[in-house]
């Protein structure tokens, strides 16, 4: 097994165990000051500092939909895993479909 797998597994497991304790706001917290963005970034805050220069509050959705691909366990290629992030907020009605038809890769 590959260590991106090892690493998938182990978080999936961690939360399982979790969800008997906290609630899903309370995980989902946990896990943005830990999870590996890449380039040594640990955690939202670091991350965004890493990948775009800001602080979070000044975060873009292009910009958040970018770290949202970095966590998917698929690893999938980084414009198709943006399409497919913005696509699912239209398909939840978290995204206007002619805000999202606007949009361009920040990367």
């Amino acid at each position: 097994m590959a260590a991106d797998e090892v690493s998938t597994w182990r978080t999936r497991i961690m939360v399982m165990k979790l969800d008997d304790k906290y609630s899903r706001q309370e995980i989902l917290g946990f896990y943005r000051s830990c999870a590996d963005f890449g380039q040594g970034a640990r955690g939202l805050v670091a991350a965004v500092r890493a990948h775009f220069g800001r602080t979070p509050a000044r975060l873009t959705i292009e910009q958040a939909a970018v770290l949202a691909v970095r966590l998917d366990p698929a690893r999938p290629e980084p414009r198709a895993g943006w399409d497919r992030v913005l696509d699912s907020m239209v398909e939840q009605g978290r995204l206007e479909p002619s805000v999202r038809g606007s949009m361009v890769y920040p990367g």
